[in-house]
């Protein structure tokens, strides 16, 4: 992709603009590069880097159609692009207008099915399982040993609270992972996770599940250190799991860091959470009270932590 993107970004400055007609199939090639670049990205960690090359494809995919519009393959292959183009920026509506439009006719879907995957994607964050299920399923008929279709139909009923389908279709997707899904293991790392605190315990002893959760969660962060989300989830399964001292280091571990003041206040909140509870069950109230007083600072209208302020 980058190598394309250098190309195609080079021609377009430099072409003649009497050659301005022509433009339909670079546009394009260099919309689909920078939806390239954009995955690589996220698959590294650069989320940044992916919004703004998903803000470039966008460009270039919208001018295609404002321009080519009467030339029916520039159309196809534009919304093709537009629809994953719309996911990635997380413009649901818009992806799922354009993600329909192409999967009404089936000529229109190209050979990897990528279309139903960014629909089921679109779905999903509009709250609709059943519909993001649906899209997964023919996502797996183009591409049968993707885990990522497994992966969206494990999250589609994990948002419907089956957590046993969850788990089926989750561990379905970790025994196709390939060498270089770093960004699908660690997310799937944070599923199996969340799906196995979540599975019912009804004997007695040590919970078996939240082992297993633990175990995943602690994989998924052996391969991405720096996730606030994982690491919240696996704080979490530590304080369940009455192992404070391992989640008061996980946390504290990202508060101290330098990408700490830069992260989202949903990260942040996250993490503090963590070290907080951590603090009170060790008995350390006077820490554990910055921490709330911190975290309520970050979401003072959360009465879950006002409560916990209160206590503390």
């Amino acid at each position: 992709p980058v190598r394309t993107i250098t190309a195609y970004e080079a021609y377009l400055a430099s072409r003649p603009s009497e050659l301005e007609g022509n433009d339909a199939l670079p546009r394009i090639r260099l919309g689909f590069a920078y939806l390239g670049r954009a995955r690589a990205a996220l698959r590294d960690g650069k989320s940044k880097d992916a919004a703004g090359d998903y803000d470039k494809a966008v460009s270039q995919l919208e001018t295609v159609q404002r321009k080519f519009g009467k030339r029916a393959n520039a159309v196809v292959n534009a919304d093709n692009g537009l629809c994953a183009g719309y996911t990635g920026q997380g413009q649901f509506d818009r992806a799922i207008a354009v993600c329909e439009r192409v999967v009404a006719d089936p000529r229109k879907v190209d050979a990897n099915g990528s279309v139903w995957f960014n629909l089921g994607v679109a779905y999903l964050a509009k709250k609709q399982p059943v519909r993001a299920r649906s899209a997964a399923t023919e996502f797996l008929r183009l591409k049968k040993n993707e885990a990522r279709g497994f992966i969206l139909t494990g999250d589609a009923y994990f948002q419907e609270k089956d957590w046993a389908s969850a788990l089926d279709n989750y561990l379905k997707a970790e025994k196709l992972l390939r060498a270089g899904q770093q960004r699908e293991q660690v997310n799937l790392s944070i599923q199996l996770g969340k799906t196995y605190r979540r599975l019912t315990f009804s004997g007695t002893g040590a919970n078996p599940n939240l082992t297993l959760a633990i175990e995943k969660l602690e994989a998924g962060i052996a391969a991405s250190p720096g996730s606030y989300e994982l690491s919240a989830e696996l704080g979490g399964a530590y304080l369940a799991a009455r192992q404070d001292a391992k989640a008061l280091a996980t946390a504290d571990r990202l508060i101290s860091g330098k990408e700490f003041a830069t992260a989202s206040t949903e990260d942040k909140v996250g993490v503090v959470l963590v070290s907080a509870k951590a603090q009170y069950n060790l008995g350390k109230l006077a820490i554990a009270r910055q921490r709330f007083e911190a975290a309520a600072q970050l979401q003072p209208k959360d009465a879950q932590i006002q409560r916990a302020l209160v206590e503390t």
